[in-house]
């Protein structure tokens, strides 16, 4: 599985998939407990990670539009992607699309690729 591919997946299920009980398996699973969260310019906890990922499975029916890797760094066999992405919140009626712009750092732990680290600007 590619560096992109590993980061897709986990956004994917973190925040697009039907199943909350997916979002907060990737969570445990998939992200490290020491991972670092920068969310638009403010450092956020991994609990309040948490409470972003049971927001969007709360908010209503979230649709990934489009994701584009800008800039793939493999490093060993963890890397970092930087990406954009749009989606489309549905809640009460109306549709809201937004737009983030992520670099995510993966790293190899346990034997398993795991995000280290998350910077996002969202709007």
């Amino acid at each position: 599985m590619s560096l992109s591919d590993f980061v897709n997946g986990l956004f994917d299920r973190l925040f697009f998939g039907q199943d909350e009980a997916a979002g907060l398996a990737a969570l445990e699973n998939e992200v490290a407990s020491d991972a670092v969260f920068d969310i638009n310019g403010k450092t956020a906890s991994r609990a309040q990670f948490l409470e972003t990922i049971r927001g969007f499975h709360a908010s209503g029916k979230v649709k990934l539009n489009t994701i584009q890797d800008l800039a793939v760094v493999p490093s060993g066999s963890g890397g970092v992607v930087a990406q954009t992405s749009k989606f489309t919140v549905m809640s009460g009626g109306g549709a809201k699309e937004q737009q983030s712009v992520r670099i995510v750092k993966v790293e190899e732990r346990g034997g398993k690729k795991v995000m280290t680290s998350l910077v996002e600007v969202q709007a």
